[in-house]
């Protein structure tokens, strides 16, 4: 059996977008790395590099597409992309100013809050 054939495609996809370095998937497959290389550019036709930046790409807008769906049932989550995504922060003088709420946010916020979710 050719070591290429060890490869198994879903799986090394899943790899790459979990961000599964390339020597430790030839580990995994008990190829080496010029092999995944190979087979890599032989099934996608770009080498691993690129791919698994692809596919990386592909797991972050996974991921951020969850976190804001949880977001919509979890307060805490919510918080925390308020915090990074926007910026905003817990601060006495943040507060005395404006309460850091868009009308967008505030109506949310009161949507999520009927439903007891927040």
């Amino acid at each position: 059996m050719p070591k290429h054939s060890r490869i198994d495609k879903d799986k090394f996809e899943q790899f790459c977008t979990q961000r599964i370095p390339e020597k430790e998937i030839a580990e995994y497959f008990g190829v080496d790395r010029n092999t995944v290389g190979r087979w890599c550019k032989k099934t996608y036709g770009v080498s691993f590099v690129a791919f698994s930046q692809q596919k990386r790409t592909m797991g972050k807008s996974e991921l951020v597409n969850k976190a804001l769906k949880l977001a919509e049932r979890n307060g805490a989550v919510m918080i925390f992309l308020l915090k990074n995504w926007c910026g905003m922060k817990d601060s006495p003088e943040d507060k005395e100013r404006h309460d850091g709420f868009t009308e967008d946010m505030r109506a949310w916020f009161e949507k999520v809050k009927g439903r007891g979710a927040v």
